[in-house]
């Protein structure tokens, strides 16, 4: 991480989506979801940030697609019960 250009929110970001166990990675996930989403809030007025707007609305969609896997393997998992 040391490579981080966005050290508001983009580690843990990388945390999240790095972290293997699915209970923990839904909890960084959220974690790190609220990071972004409040930067992005305190950037709404500042004409420089183009290249982190473009960073935090990738990561927003790597969140939701984790997000959308990890539910469709509990609907999986529920339905094998």
């Amino acid at each position: 991480m040391g490579d981080c250009r966005f050290p508001m929110w983009e580690p843990k970001f990388q945390d999240a989506i790095r972290e293997s166990d699915e209970a923990q990675r839904g909890a960084k996930i959220i974690a790190a979801q609220k990071l972004i989403l409040k930067r992005l809030g305190t950037m709404a007025f500042s004409p420089d940030t183009d290249e982190e707007r473009y960073a935090i609305l990738d990561a927003l969609a790597a969140v939701r697609k984790i997000q959308r896997v990890s539910s469709r393997r509990v609907v999986a998992f529920d339905s094998l019960r």
